[in-house]
């Protein structure tokens, strides 16, 4: 930035003014001598500072060449003149000038006016290039966004804002206005105040979600950001929770629905499988049942063949038989004999001479089962079981042996 265009009807001036604006290293873009030149000149060159003298002839003054070119092109001025009565000073303020110099100046005079000048104009163009991006940043924000200020007055709304809640500037004259419109519950109301009332004195506050009245009625839940600025005013960004909060709160009923429904099924399940381990058990007890019957009808077969048929077939076969007579003995003993050697796997030779009780006993016992759990499974008394097993060794001739019954009973095939 340096480009400074002089306008002054005194020829010399205009050269000393440039001779000293040069040795700053500033561009002196053009020398005018009239405000009609000076309208021309700052439409043409576009300077950053005009230096202009107040009274000049022919026509146009330099306050109202200045007053077009400010409301024109916008361009600083520094007025330059020997007039300091009231009246002109009072005319050069309405234009808002960023000196006012007066004739014969300083060199180092012009230096300090001209460079705070600049400096304010360097100010401005970058507060211009803030306020631009931060307009913009907050138009072209994805969220609503308002300003209020310490009285609790909105102050601005972006666009965004009212695409949401339907509301612009206009529609919240007053405090009261804003405050009633956006929050229809009354409890709601109070605790925004409050929100924004603590804001003005903290400077993190803890993001709140509120219902919140559109124009159109409608009801949303909108989640506020508030952010409280050096000024005292409040910075607040809002977001729609509305449809998250609905997603949500289906989500939770989905979720409490198939919690519901595996715990039903697990219920289900379970009784299924206890009744499934009931059949099991029942089966298991049947089948049980049914092959203790079988074996004790095996046995008791066997043993009433072998001591209540077979010892009668012995003694016809030693009475006086004719041959026929003999054969046909033979024959049939021949036949119980097969018919006995059926059941040889469930009775070994050995066990032929104890009865069907010790025979069973003694098949619990290679089976590990102990004299309580045989008692309960023969629903007879340990005394009576401890008899029987006495009676199984004397007839396995195992007393006098010694050594371990079910061992012995578990070596016999």
């Amino acid at each position: 930035m340096g480009k400074i265009l002089i306008i002054d009807d005194e020829a010399i001036i205009g050269l000393q003014l440039e001779a000293i604006l040069s040795s700053m290293g500033l561009e002196v873009v053009g020398v005018g001598t009239s405000g009609k030149e000076a309208l021309s000149m700052a439409k043409e060159l576009n300077p950053d500072l005009i230096l202009m003298d107040i009274v000049m002839p022919r026509g146009m003054n330099g306050i109202d060449a200045g007053a077009e070119i400010k409301g024109e092109f916008n361009i600083p001025i520094i007025f330059i003149t020997a007039h300091a009565d009231g009246k002109w000073v009072r005319k050069a303020k309405r234009i808002d000038p960023f000196g006012y110099i007066l004739k014969p100046f300083q060199e180092e005079q012009i230096k300090a006016v001209v460079e705070i000048a600049l400096h304010r104009i360097d100010l401005e163009k970058r507060l211009k290039e803030s306020e631009s991006n931060f307009h913009q940043l907050v138009e072209l924000s994805p969220f609503p966004v308002s300003i209020i200020d310490s009285a609790g007055q909105i102050q601005y709304l972006n666009k965004r804002f009212t695409e949401l809640f339907g509301y612009v500037l206009t529609d919240f004259p007053n405090e009261a206005k804003w405050y009633k419109k956006l929050f229809s519950n009354p409890k709601n109301r109070k605790r925004f105040q409050d929100v924004l009332k603590s804001g003005q004195s903290e400077t993190n506050i803890e993001p709140l979600e509120f219902k919140v009245r559109c124009k159109n009625k409608k009801i949303l839940d909108v989640l506020f950001r508030p952010v409280s600025l050096e000024s005292g005013k409040q910075f607040i960004t809002f977001e729609d929770m509305t449809l998250r909060n609905q997603l949500e709160k289906m989500l939770r009923n989905e979720r409490d629905q198939l919690e519901k429904m595996v715990a039903q099924q697990t219920e289900e399940l379970e009784i299924k499988s206890q009744n499934l381990e009931d059949a099991n058990f029942a089966l298991k007890s049947l089948l049980k049942k049914r092959d203790e019957e079988k074996f004790e009808f095996e046995e008791k077969i066997q043993v009433n063949i072998e001591q209540m048929v077979l010892p009668y077939m012995e003694k016809l076969q030693a009475t006086n038989l004719d041959s026929t007579q003999s054969t046909v003995v033979e024959i049939m003993a021949t036949s119980l004999q097969e018919v006995t050697s059926s059941f040889s796997h469930t009775l070994s030779t050995k066990y032929r001479s104890l009865t069907p009780k010790e025979i069973q006993i003694a098949n619990l016992i290679k089976q590990g089962q102990t004299t309580r759990e045989i008692a309960k499974i023969l629903n007879i008394s340990k005394r009576t079981i401890d008899a029987h097993r006495n009676h199984i060794r004397e007839k396995l001739k195992l007393k006098k042996k010694g050594g371990n019954l079910r061992t012995h009973l578990l070596s016999i095939r």
